[in-house]
């Protein structure tokens, strides 16, 4: 960590908190001074005499005595640790978007924010990097080439025909079997070729085909 000054001139380590010795050499001035435990009031000029004294920030010195006023702890509060830091998502909206990402890889951020407005009116103020930020840090989604495999390759009627083909060929010789190639066309949104899925994983999205 860098070495800071502050306006007193007093070094610093830049990110690291007042040590407990220091808070509690505070606190014990601020009731030497006349500070009251009790009520937390303090004699004017006490707060400005004890930075001084210290050459540590006035505002600094406020915020310790009033946290042992209120809560008997000089003790560094606790930052509460999330996936996102300052957490707009809660644990269910996360959820959601896994879910729908499964099911359409290629949906894309701006669209899963109007799904989310649907079923969750409370991350309105969510935006489109959050939700970016949510698939790669928490569901360790990547953005990568869409595969897209018919999903009518896969109705019970052409799995019933598909076997059915594959009955009838063992019945065949080899050379009474001709093949003939076939063209067809895909209905897809927005012609997109990517999406996202967890790492390592194909990104895979069944479409529908029309023969």
């Amino acid at each position: 960590m860098a070495t800071k000054k502050n306006i007193y001139g007093r070094e610093y380590l830049a990110g690291k908190a007042t040590g407990r010795d220091m808070r509690s050499l505070i606190v014990q001035e601020m009731i030497e001074a006349g500070a009251n435990l009790k009520t937390g009031e303090v004699p004017r000029g006490v707060y400005t005499k004890i930075a001084d004294k210290f050459k540590i920030n006035r505002q600094s010195v406020t915020n310790f005595w009033k946290r042992y006023v209120s809560e008997g702890t000089i003790s560094q509060k606790k930052k509460e640790k999330t996936m996102l830091g300052r957490r707009k998502l809660n644990e269910p909206d996360v959820r959601l978007i896994e879910f729908i990402k499964k099911e359409n890889p290629s949906i894309t951020a701006r669209e899963l924010k109007d799904t989310l407005l649907r079923y969750s009116p409370a991350s309105a103020n969510v935006d489109v990097s959050t939700i970016y930020r949510t698939m790669s840090r928490d569901l360790d989604f990547t953005f990568k080439r869409l595969h897209r495999p018919s999903g009518d390759r896969f109705t019970p009627r052409n799995m019933r025909y598909t076997q059915a083909y594959l009955d009838f060929c063992q019945t065949k010789r080899p050379h009474q079997i001709k093949f003939m190639d076939e063209s067809g066309f895909k209905l897809v949104t927005a012609n997109r070729n990517y999406g996202h899925s967890k790492k390592g994983e194909q990104c895979i999205e069944i479409g529908r085909f029309i023969e």
